[in-house]
């Protein structure tokens, strides 16, 4: 690229500001991340950031802030080798550069593909995004579409993604329950040091316990478990181990009243023979399903035309 070359830069030239723009980790804390700090002082930055020269003749960071912020914190560090860019890149390179400096860092999160998704769309067209996703190899556009919704999540939530301590499927459950309940389970999860799989036991147990009782996860631990919620466990993974032993025996009596419930309420709506209502595999989900049974295509037709205006609502 003849647009740019690698210089020695003095740190106080170096704005980060408008790297939070192109960041794919923006939802992280700003600042120096210690552990960084303590592999720059032992070994330098290996990885050289990507910076845009301005008109002023100072720095725009374009990848590798966390880098600079962290060379800012260690004592003598007062220059960095940058990859500098005379003029920005066009749109279609500039994506290409940011994915490939995360690429080159390690694979990318579910929230740091949803940051690129996000990124893509508001730079270029949904044409053209869908044709630099086709190119990343980060999977189709419908699957990096269904993860943004992560990004509404709550910031610890958030940087828990981050860190590997919660997989997109958890986050993406998570949405379904209210803010209060979804912040308190992700304090649960990490003051028990839960796993993925633990975490999804828990959750599962839960949702049966509470379609059959009501109320919320955190009324429930505050009533069942109380010692959770005040803190101070010992011998955590043999607490874990028996809250989760604890919570399959009540859930699994449970699940026989739910099913009893569920079938009251689809009793009460009182449905034609031909249509008919189910719910998630033991209740792990809030939602339901309605299924209408037509004798062939043209009835399904005809049926359509009449309840389209009704579901695209």
């Amino acid at each position: 690229m003849k647009s740019t070359t690698f210089l020695d830069i003095p740190i106080d030239t170096i704005d980060v500001s408008r790297g939070r723009f192109y960041s794919l980790h923006q939802d992280l804390p700003p600042g120096a991340d210690p552990a960084l700090i303590k592999s720059i002082t032992q070994f330098g930055i290996l990885h050289p950031p990507i910076v845009l020269k301005n008109t002023s003749g100072l720095f725009e960071i374009i990848c590798g802030s966390r880098r600079i912020a962290a060379a800012q914190e260690i004592t003598g560090f007062k220059s960095v080798t940058c990859q500098v860019f005379r003029d920005l890149p066009g749109k279609n390179q500039l994506l290409g550069i940011i994915l490939e400096d995360q690429l080159l860092a390690g694979p990318l999160t579910s929230i740091t593909k949803a940051r690129f998704l996000k990124l893509c769309l508001s730079l270029l067209t949904l044409e053209h995004t869908k044709q630099i996703i086709a190119l990343s190899h980060l999977g189709s556009y419908g699957q990096l579409h269904r993860l943004l919704p992560l990004l509404t999540l709550e910031k610890p939530l958030i940087e828990m993604m981050h860190r590997g301590e919660m997989s997109e499927k958890i986050g993406l459950e998570l949405l379904t329950v209210d803010q209060k309940d979804r912040q308190f389970l992700a304090w649960l999860f990490h003051s028990l040091g839960l796993n993925n799989n633990k975490q999804r036991q828990l959750l599962e147990y839960c949702r049966i316990i509470l379609s059959a009782r009501g109320g919320t996860y955190h009324t429930f631990f505050s009533e069942t478990f109380p010692s959770y919620i005040e803190g101070h466990l010992e011998n955590i993974p043999q607490r874990v181990n028996r809250l989760l032993l604890t919570l399959h025996e009540l859930s699994h009596p449970m699940s026989n009243e739910a099913e009893r419930l569920f079938k009251e309420k689809t009793a009460s709506l009182k449905l034609p023979e031909h249509c008919s209502v189910s719910h998630s595999p033991a209740f792990e989900k809030d939602t339901v399903s309605l299924t209408l049974e037509c004798h062939n295509f043209a009835d399904l037709t005809e049926l359509w035309q009449k309840i389209a205006p009704i579901v695209k609502k």
